[in-house]
């Protein structure tokens, strides 16, 4: 009898080290990716407070055409001085889209 508890023990322990190691294993691999997932949530947070700043230059920007928009009559000057306007309204238009253009691009750096 007393070799069967013995047997159970030795067989016991056996298997109690061996799952202490798979908990062990499993233990490190969760703290690895609950590191990177640390990591990853603080860079979108930096990357997120760069685009509210960005966001908030935009608007200020909108706020400043909306308010020229508003102190001039395009129709009434496009009528008065057409050349003066189109190329004006023209050159603006350039500078938008080679913007959007910069701000979209690909960086193949």
């Amino acid at each position: 009898m007393f070799k069967v508890y013995a047997f159970l023990a030795v067989f016991g322990i056996a298997t109690l080290r061996d799952n202490n190691a798979k908990l062990e294993t499993v233990a490190k691999a969760n703290m690895e990716a609950l590191q990177k997932s640390a990591a990853f949530a603080s860079q979108m947070e930096q990357q997120n407070l760069a685009l509210q700043t960005n966001l908030q230059k935009a608007e200020e920007y909108k706020d400043q055409l909306l308010s020229k928009f508003q102190k001039h009559d395009l129709s009434r000057l496009s009528l008065a001085k057409p050349g003066l306007i189109e190329r004006r309204v023209n050159n603006a238009t350039k500078k938008v889209f080679d913007d959007i253009e910069r701000l979209t691009a690909i960086n193949n750096d």
